[in-house]
């Protein structure tokens, strides 16, 4: 039982360490209570400019009280079920192991929605992709709905347009009854953490390769000592999207922008691997 509980503090440990260790690519804390806090408040430079909207419902107040400072709030979710959300755009170009944090309240006397979902999107809404533990109860408090640092898919890595939405999911509100235009949805501490893409990583690589331009935008080139005559590049869900003759240089042009990895063979046995970002 001590061995138990010992490998699994150290898991923890390990996992908030690792978190601590991540940069806050944008986050919304709503410091001033006014309406320059629908603009990310923390982050890098390339979401300086990023927003928070809410959609289908009224124009956000954000002169009500949140966690700590102030919070996000709009009414008329009404009729919302599967139409209405809160949502984020963010750009993760040059950054993976993403996170994401954010608090959520139900108003007590003006219950709003109680059901939401956390959903991306990469090609600007056409489609979206639920994210797994992404299910969010609200109540009357910032406690019930609080993601707390919730791992996002692979495919939000590396990003110039990732939007992330909290859908509205039933008309049921925080206590059992159905929301009115008047029940009321607050949202808070939103944060997207995430590490920066080390592009010399080698995963699994006996071999001495070197690749360049490292980001690539129209040709990469490989340069070993080693022997190879298979090339596979794969993108950031593991999918293989070529596959052939090795040669030492390769047309990118028409890889959309995003993280890769080429991996390198030798009578079917791979001999080297590394990541490189197309830009």
């Amino acid at each position: 039982m001590n061995l138990i509980k010992t490998i699994f503090l150290g898991a923890a440990l390990a996992a908030s360490q690792s978190l601590m260790s991540q940069s806050i690519i944008a986050g919304w804390s709503f410091p001033t209570g006014t309406s320059i806090d629908s603009i990310a408040d923390q982050g890098i430079a390339q979401n300086a400019s990023k927003t928070i909207k809410a959609m289908g419902t009224t124009v956000i107040d954000f002169s009500k009280n949140g966690y700590t400072t102030k919070s996000a709030q709009a009414t008329a979710w009404d009729n919302g079920n599967g139409t209405k959300y809160w949502i984020i755009d963010v750009n993760t170009m040059g950054y993976d192991n993403l996170h994401l944090s954010s608090r959520q309240q139900s108003g007590g006397a003006n219950a709003g929605p109680r059901d939401f979902k956390l959903q991306y999107t990469i090609d600007m809404g056409i489609s979206w992709t639920d994210i797994a533990g992404g299910n969010i109860i609200t109540a009357n408090d910032y406690t019930t709905a609080f993601v707390d640092s919730i791992s996002l898919p692979l495919g939000c890595n590396n990003q110039s347009a990732l939007a992330i939405r909290w859908l509205m999911t039933s008309d049921t509100s925080s206590v059992g009854t159905i929301v009115t235009s008047a029940g009321v949805s607050k949202i808070d501490d939103i944060f997207i953490y995430g590490s920066v893409i080390n592009t010399n990583v080698k995963e699994n690589n006996s071999a001495n390769i070197n690749l360049y331009p490292n980001p690539a935008s129209n040709q990469i080139n490989i340069t070993s000592c080693d022997v190879f005559n298979k090339i596979q590049i794969m993108n950031n869900l593991g999918e293989t999207i070529y596959s052939g003759n090795y040669k030492n240089n390769i047309d990118v042009s028409n890889l959309t922008n995003g993280l890769y990895i080429i991996q390198l063979m030798n009578n079917n046995l791979i001999v080297g691997r590394q990541k490189f970002i197309k830009r």
